[in-house]
Formats: C-alpha cells, sequence, structure tokens
C-alpha cells in the first residue's frame, strides 16, 4: 500500500513539475513577419527603451551591433497609453514575453504595447474606431460610406436602395 500511495505522489509531483516547465508557444522577433495579423506571444531580450519627442516609446529587441535600418521588428507604446502602461524603464536589458497582434508599418513588423496586462499574457487594450464616435443609429444614416453596400444614402437623409445598375427610390426617409 505504501508502494501505491508513494508511486502516486511521485507521478504527481513529476507531472506538476512538467506544466510548471514547459514553455509557451511564444515566436520570436525573427517569426514575426510570417505572422502579420496574428494574435501572438513574442519572446525576446529588450536591450534599450528609447522615448522621442512626442512621447512615443519604443523597446529595442534589436542587438546593439544590429543596425536601426537591418531591425525587422520593434514594440512600440504610444503616449497616449502611456498611463495603461506605466514606466517602461525597468524592462531594459530584461527578458520580456509580451502578447500582441504583429502588425506591418513601413516594411518591418511591430507589436503596439497599449495595456501593461500584454505583458502578463493579457489582451490589447481594445480601442474605439474613431470613425464611429459622432455615429447615432437614431438617425438612420450610416456611419461610413461602404462601397459594398446596396443602400444609396442620399443628402437629404433620405435612403435608396440600389437594384441592379439603377437605383429605386423607397420612400423613406429618417431623421
Amino acid at each position: 500500500m505504501r508502494h501505491v500511495l508513494a508511486c502516486l505522489l511521485l507521478a504527481g509531483a513529476a507531472s506538476a513539475s512538467a506544466s510548471t516547465s514547459t514553455p509557451k508557444n511564444c515566436i520570436t522577433p525573427e517569426d514575426t513577419m510570417k505572422n502579420l495579423g496574428k494574435n501572438v506571444c513574442l519572446r525576446a531580450h529588450v536591450y534599450d527603451v528609447q522615448e522621442t519627442d512626442t512621447g512615443t516609446r519604443y523597446l529595442d529587441v534589436c542587438a546593439p551591433q544590429v543596425k536601426d535600418d537591418e531591425c525587422k521588428f520593434y514594440i512600440v507604446s504610444f503616449q497616449s497609453d502611456e498611463k495603461h502602461v506605466g514606466n517602461l524603464e525597468p524592462l531594459r536589458n530584461a527578458d520580456i514575453e509580451i502578447r500582441g497582434t504583429v502588425r506591418e508599418y513601413h516594411g518591418r513588423a511591430e507589436i503596439v504595447l497599449n495595456d501593461q496586462q500584454q505583458l502578463h499574457n493579457g489582451k490589447e487594450r481594445f480601442r474605439p474606431n474613431p470613425a464611429l464616435s459622432k455615429f447615432d443609429a437614431s438617425t438612420g444614416h450610416v456611419a461610413f460610406k461602404d462601397p459594398s453596400a446596396s443602400l444609396v444614402v442620399h443628402a437629404n437623409g433620405a435612403f435608396s436602395h440600389r437594384y441592379g445598375k439603377s437605383a429605386t427610390s423607397k420612400a423613406s426617409t429618417s431623421k
């Protein structure tokens, strides 16, 4: 009986240690261009933290010997997100994991750091579409022109539906 109990305890301890030592499926900066548009975990070393005159901060993950124009990935944090991100100086010379969507900007890949939680496997902070900020659904107007829509909105607020190549007006106005 003692042997069975000892085996169970050893098996439990082995599975617990295996689950804590299993690495996350994080990509490296070299893999970012292959993951454009994907929400990923990225593991990198931050060599430097730089701030521009406008308050935009960059986490430099390229080794010092790599020229700036050869560095194909960076992490950017905008001044407007500073209260959600906090002080980035402690990340200098640190190995980090960050979660975010890989985007292309001027031929380079980037992840926007806009929330401290991204450094703890959390999500990016939601940013509402500014085109929708003044939208009021009660008016019946569309928020912005959608080229694939079949609804035509006229300057007076009336709308018509497009059938084939001609537009037939439906007697509807909304204000």
